[in-house]
C-alpha cells in the first residue's frame, strides 16, 4: 500500500533542523482509501471494511518532498518497522 501518484496532498510546512510532530489529522488524507494504491493481495475493499492491515511485518516510511517541485527530496527517509501478531489499525 502506498500513496497514489495522483494524490495531491495539502502542503505541510517544515523548518530545516527543527523536529516536527505530524499528527493524525495531518495524515488523514494520506490514509483515505481513494488516495492509496493497493498491492500484495491487499485490496481497497478489505481496507475500507477493516481499516487495518493484516497481521505481519511492515516497513512504514516517510519522505518529505518540495511541494512545488515534487521530484526534489528535501529529507532523509524515516523508517519504522513493525512485526507483531496484532493488527495495525489505521485511523
Amino acid at each position: 500500500m502506498r500513496s497514489s501518484p495522483n494524490f495531491i496532498p495539502r502542503p505541510l510546512t517544515l523548518s530545516p533542523g527543527i523536529p516536527t510532530i505530524i499528527g493524525g489529522i495531518d495524515l488523514a488524507d494520506y490514509l483515505n482509501p481513494g488516495n492509496l494504491q493497493y498491492s500484495g493481495g491487499f485490496s481497497r475493499e478489505v481496507y475500507e471494511k477493516t481499516r487495518s492491515l493484516p497481521e505481519g511485518a511492515y516497513r512504514i516510511s516517510f519522505t518529505a518532498y518540495d511541494y512545488r517541485r515534487p521530484q526534489v527530496q528535501v529529507s532523509n527517509t524515516a523508517l519504522m518497522y513493525s512485526s507483531s501478531g496484532r493488527m495495525i489499525h489505521l485511523y
